[in-house]
């Protein structure tokens, strides 16, 4: 009979419920100061009655004690689902940790770019490996590596140039430490992610392994950068810039490789500001131009010296209507170029080492010492706001015009422009 229950003939509270295709052992007592409980104890085709008994006797005392098994096992389900999710969260791997940074953080384009290439060179065997499996003996024995292996390619290659008659690289780094740097403060951070995380109030990671290069003084504090062109190096990179306009110049430089360089100089703009602009936010009319791909997420619009607008009328005059783009990719003009080698090639063919934020400290410096202060310079260069000057760091157009105008005076103070063709 479905759902039958038949009592042990031994054991009181122990009970056989017969269903129809199967029966299970039972245990039906009062729980003392409680209502009556029942407490299932297994299947009786694998629970024997000899077992079944002794199972029953440890309830009923438990019962009898004010003990509900009932709750006990969920309670014991819990932590095991806990231990599980713990387990889980803890195996993350490398690659699903650094997906879950991207998640948990708005990174631009270039900046996720930068970290997904940075883990492809140094971390491409560790992608699969749980971040708890990574110990600070790996973190050691790694950033070992890379210095070794950076710094051996940048040797042969200046041999290769050495070799080939060309001048030889200036590199920050030669001895591969700067790489090896960026590559742990992107792991750190990608780590540093789960590092508060806890799964039924367990921490899914106790320690962060990378810090053992700070603990062992491996890992030294990057020194800020303060370098910039004064008059002299100036004068010889606007040379250098100024001769591809020269029907015989066949050098290296492109025109666009001379125009964007020039365009950093002049306003101080970030590579990714000045590579993106668009023909569509360049205002002849009104004499401004804006930047949309902002660091800090915010348009940033500036007026037009004589020399940016002569710069832009002959882009303009060059490209046409075959692009939206200031600076096409010379593959695809539907894109923007990607200027990832212009500066390299402007180093190598002037012989003045310099990176694109020395030009933006060049302008903040130029703008210093002709008397305007932080609030000024931060307008032209688009400082992200914060604190009490965010107020007036706001900068129009018409009255940034004068600070970029006596920018763009020094400059090119110590050199003759070209007053016909392009830069570029």
């Amino acid at each position: 009979m479905d759902n039958e229950w038949v009592k042990d003939t031994k054991l009181n509270g122990l009970y056989r419920r017969r269903r129809k295709n199967t029966a299970d052992w039972y245990v039906k007592a009062r729980q003392k100061g409680g209502n009556p409980r029942s407490i299932k104890l297994g299947r009786c085709d694998v629970v024997g009655v000899s077992q079944a008994r002794s199972l029953a006797r440890k309830v009923l005392s438990d019962l009898a004690a004010g003990i509900n098994p009932n709750t006990q096992r969920q309670q014991r389900i819990i932590e095991e689902r806990k231990v599980k999710q713990l387990e889980a969260a803890r195996n993350i791997t490398l690659q699903q940790a650094l997906e879950e940074c991207f998640a948990l953080k708005d990174y631009k384009p270039k900046s996720r770019q930068d970290m997904i290439s940075m883990f492809q060179r140094n971390f491409s065997d560790w992608m699969a490996k749980s971040i708890r499996s990574i110990t600070r003996e790996d973190v050691l024995r790694r950033f070992a590596e890379i210095k070794t292996r950076v710094a051996n390619r940048r040797n042969n290659t200046q041999k290769r140039r050495a070799d080939l008659g060309l001048p030889t690289r200036r590199y920050k780094s030669a001895d591969g430490q700067g790489e090896a740097q960026k590559a742990f403060r992107y792991l750190q951070t990608v780590i540093n992610s789960f590092m508060n995380d806890e799964v039924g109030g367990e921490p899914i990671l106790r320690a962060n392994p990378c810090n053992v290069l700070k603990d062992k003084k491996v890992r030294s504090v990057l020194k800020p950068r303060d370098s910039f062109l004064d008059e002299s190096p100036r004068a010889e990179l606007l040379e250098c810039l100024t001769k591809t306009v020269h029907p015989q110049y066949s050098g290296p430089i492109t025109r666009s490789d001379a125009d964007f360089v020039m365009l950093l100089l002049l306003t101080g703009l970030r590579v990714d500001e000045a590579k993106t602009l668009r023909w569509s936010n360049i205002n002849f009319k009104e004499g401004w131009f804006k930047a949309e791909n902002t660091k800090n997420h915010t348009d940033h619009t500036l007026p037009m010296t004589t020399s940016t607008e002569r710069l832009f009328k002959s882009r303009s005059k060059l490209i046409g209507e075959s692009s939206e783009w200031v600076f096409p990719s010379p593959q695809d003009s539907s894109k923007h170029a990607s200027m990832s080698r212009t500066v390299q090639r402007v180093v190598d063919e002037s012989g003045v080492a310099f990176t694109p934020h020395d030009l933006r400290r060049t302008v903040a410096t130029i703008a210093s010492e002709l008397g305007y202060d932080l609030v000024k310079i931060s307008a032209v260069l688009n400082h992200a706001k914060s604190g009490v000057t965010a107020g007036y760091v706001q900068g129009t157009v018409g009255s940034l015009k004068r600070t970029l105008e006596d920018i763009e005076r020094m400059v090119l103070r110590s050199f003759e422009v070209p007053s016909s063709g392009s830069l570029d």
